[in-house]
C-alpha cells in the first residue's frame, strides 16, 4: 500500500509539475505569437508603404511622358509649314522631328486620308486612324489620347495624342503622334518594385 501511496504522489507531482510548466509557457506562447503578429504587420505596412511611393512615381513619370506627347503635338500643330500645307517640304521635317522625339507622326485631311508619315517604310506596321478616331477632337476638345492600338494581331501596341490643326478658324488637318506601349513598360521594369508585386497599365477601356 505505501508503494502504490509513493506511485500516485509521483505521478501527481508529475502532474502538478506539467500544469505548472504549461502555466509558464502558454503566456510566454502567446506573447511569441503576438510579437510575431506586430512584426508581419510592421513588414507588410512597409512593403506597402515602399509600393504606394514607386506607384507615385510610376504615375508621375507615366504621366509626364504623355504630357509631354500631348505638349508637343499641340506645339507642331501650331507649325507654320503644316499650317500652310507645304508638303513639299513637311515630310523630311515630320522625319527628323518624329525622330528625335522616337515616336510615330501622321497627318490626315478631315476624310481621315493619310497625307503624311514619318515613316513611310513601315507605314503597314502602324495602326492608322479612321474618321471615328478624327471625330474624338473638335475645336472645343483639341486633343484627345487614344486607348492601345496595333494594325495587326502580332504587332506592337501603340497609344496616339491627337489633334487638330486648325487654319484660318477651320479645322484643316489631323495631327497624330503616336508612341510605343513598350515604352511604358519600360518605364515599369526600371522601377524597384516588391518581387510579391506586378504593375499594370491600363487604358480607359
Amino acid at each position: 500500500m505505501a508503494c502504490n501511496g509513493t506511485g500516485q504522489g509521483e505521478a501527481n507531482l508529475k502532474r502538478h509539475l506539467t500544469q505548472f510548466a504549461l502555466v509558464l509557457l502558454l503566456p510566454l506562447i502567446f506573447l511569441s505569437g503576438f510579437f510575431l503578429w506586430l512584426l508581419v504587420m510592421h513588414e507588410r505596412t512597409r512593403i506597402e508603404n515602399q509600393t504606394l511611393d514607386v506607384t507615385q512615381a510610376l504615375s508621375i513619370t507615366i504621366d509626364r511622358e504623355i504630357y509631354g506627347l500631348q505638349r508637343a503635338a499641340e506645339i507642331i500643330s501650331y507649325s507654320n509649314i503644316l499650317r500652310n500645307g507645304r508638303f513639299d517640304i513637311l515630310q523630311t521635317t515630320v522625319r527628323d522631328m518624329a525622330a528625335e522625339l522616337n515616336i510615330v507622326m501622321t497627318i490626315y485631311d478631315p476624310e481621315a486620308k493619310l497625307l503624311v508619315s514619318s515613316d513611310t517604310e513601315h507605314i503597314s506596321d502602324i495602326p492608322l486612324l479612321t474618321k471615328a478616331d478624327l471625330k474624338q477632337v473638335s475645336l472645343e476638345k483639341p486633343t484627345y489620347v487614344s486607348g492601345l492600338m496595333r494594325a495587326r494581331q502580332d504587332d506592337p501596341y501603340y497609344f496616339t495624342v491627337l489633334r487638330p490643326v486648325i487654319v484660318e478658324g477651320r479645322l484643316q488637318y489631323y495631327l497624330a503622334l503616336s508612341m510605343e506601349a513598350q515604352r511604358i513598360s519600360d518605364i515599369l521594369n526600371i522601377r524597384d518594385l516588391h518581387k510579391n508585386w506586378t504593375a499594370f497599365v491600363v487604358d480607359p477601356d
